[in-house]
Formats: structure tokens, sequence, C-alpha cells
């Protein structure tokens, strides 16, 4: 499920070759005037434009005047630049399917610049943050982005997740908010992405979660690495499709009835290491069910069983 963003800017050469043999598309890159100071390749289904060490928004306007006329935008990349602001009508006009944004410095997002590139509603697809968005950005929504089908934010400072996915995409199928130093998620914020299968929240600072910020045909969900002490014992109910789900790296000290049993046997996937957990009584269920295919945890107490694998435990071991 991991996809990280490092592959944007470390594979130019590797993508451009391959691409380049691949060619199906009848798009023709515009003169380097025209996209000055990015650059164009070919790509399979349309241009694919690079853009390095942009200082303003201002610099790369003109593309929207001038690359509409070649054909669509299979991919828009732009790194190391420092834009402050990113209008949402900056690329209105031009068909772009995916927008990586590496290490470019953004302001907070203020109010005139939502909704985020509202001007490409229709045709953005995938959409990839690294290292861009500052603190205060959590004002940011994609629910206006109705092709939308993976997006994934890496390596920024936003402390907020609210309102983001209100009222969709409904084609978002995978999200992935990774090391964003994120400390409150509203309450209903992903519920309403009704064909969202992969959730990562990996690396962050969250503490609280509910049932009601998740949607219901969520097939994987990633909470590790960050503080949660507890699970609501409904957080799972009517997750049908659930298969997988990883919360390593918590303060989880008890894998609670209540909470687990109901999905248990869906699961394919348990990762629950690097957690206080306690292997006592409280913990006996599990032996009385298979376990799920993958299950990684160990006992952190008491004493007697540290480092104890959950798969190896006996019903002996669980008599505190």
């Amino acid at each position: 499920m991991k996809r990280y963003f490092g592959f944007v800017t470390c594979c130019f050469g590797l993508s451009f070759l391959t691409e380049t043999i691949e060619v199906a598309s009848l798009s023709v890159c515009p003169s380097w005037e025209e996209v000055e100071p990015c650059f164009c390749d070919i790509g399979f289904k349309g241009l694919k434009i690079y853009c390095t060490n942009i200082s303003s928004s201002l610099e790369i306007e003109h593309l929207r005047r001038n690359i509409p006329q070649y054909g669509p935008i299979e991919e828009l990349v732009i790194t190391e630049s420092s834009l402050r602001r990113l209008p949402k009508d900056i690329f209105e006009g031009t068909n772009i399917s995916y927008l990586a944004l590496d290490k470019v410095e953004l302001n907070p997002v203020s109010e005139e610049d939502i909704p985020f590139l509202e001007g490409n509603s229709n045709t953005l697809e995938e959409v990839y943050v690294y290292k861009s968005f500052q603190k205060g950005s959590g004002k940011i929504s994609f629910s206006h982005l109705e092709n939308l089908k993976f997006l994934q934010i890496v390596y920024n400072n936003i402390d907020t997740v609210h309102g983001w996915f209100k009222g969709g995409p409904y084609l978002l199928n995978e999200v992935e908010l990774v090391n964003n130093a994120i400390t409150s998620i509203g309450e209903t914020s992903f519920s309403d992405l009704v064909n969202l299968r992969i959730l990562s929240l990996q690396r962050n600072y969250i503490s609280l979660v509910s049932r009601s910020m998740f949607p219901n045909n969520i097939n994987t969900l990633d909470l590790s690495d960050n503080q949660i002490s507890v699970l609501p014992p409904d957080i799972f109910t009517t997750m049908l499709s659930l298969e997988e789900i990883y919360i390593t790296n918590n303060n989880i000290v008890s894998l609670e009835e209540k909470t687990w049993k109901p999905v248990w046997k869906q699961l394919v996937t348990v990762w629950v290491e690097d957690n206080p957990l306690a292997c006592d009584k409280k913990l006996r269920w599990i032996l009385d069910l298979d376990f799920p295919k993958h299950l990684w945890g160990f006992c952190a107490a008491p004493e007697h069983l540290r480092g104890k694998d959950l798969v190896d435990l006996k019903p002996e071991d669980l008599n505190i």
C-alpha cells in the first residue's frame, strides 16, 4: 500500500526513457519559450511538464495560455520552488491528470485560493504534495475534485484535518496523509468518501479517533506511529470490507474484546507491535478464534511474558 513521493524526483531519467519508448500520444511539446522556465517531455497519455526553481506563480501562469493547444498534460511536476501562492485558477483551462508539488514553499492557504485548484476540478486524478504545505493550511478542500482517485500528502506541516472531504470526491480510492504533524481530525473527516479503500494516517500526533471519522467500505486503515491509547468499542462497526489494520507504535495497552472480536474473523493483517500491550485475562478471547493470517504483535507486560509473540500465547499465560 505504501507509495512514497521520492520517486517523482529521483527517477525522472528512467521515467523519460520508459515513456519515450511507449509513446502512443499525439501530443507535441511546445517550444522552449512557451514553457520557460519549465521543460516538456512526451508521455503515453499527453505532455509531461517539469518545473523547478520557480519563485512566483506568475512565472508559470503563462502555461495556462500556451499549453492547451498542444493537448492534455499527463503530469505536471513542480519541484524546489517558492511559489508562496497557488491561485485556485492558475491552471484553469488545462487538462492536467497528475499534479506533484515537491518541496514547493507555499504560504498558508488563504480564503481567495480556496477551493484548492478549483480550475482543474474536472481533470485532476492524482495529487501528490511533499514538504510544501505550511502550518495553518488546514482550510484546504479537495471535495470539488470530482475525478480525484489518489491523494498523497507527506512531510508537510498541517495540524488539523477538517472539512477537506465534505461531500466527496466520490471516486477517491486512496488517501495517504503521512508525517504531517496532524494532531486533530474532524468528527466526519473521511466519512463522505464512499469509495475510499485505503487510508493512511501514519506518523502524526493523533491521539483521538472515532467511528464517525471513517467510511464503511474501507479495506485498509493505517494509524501507525501516533499517540492513540484507546480505540472506541464501535470503531470498526459496519466496516464489512476491512481486512488490514496497522496500529503499530501507539500507546495501546489492551486489545479490547468489544472492539476487535466483531471484525477479528474478517481481518487478514493486524499489526500492533511497539505498543505497551498487557497480556492478561482480558486478552483470552483471541485464543478462542483463529488468528489473522498476518498478526504481528508482542506482549509488553507482565514481565515474564515481555517480548512474547501474540501467536505463541497459551491459555495458561493469560490467567493474570
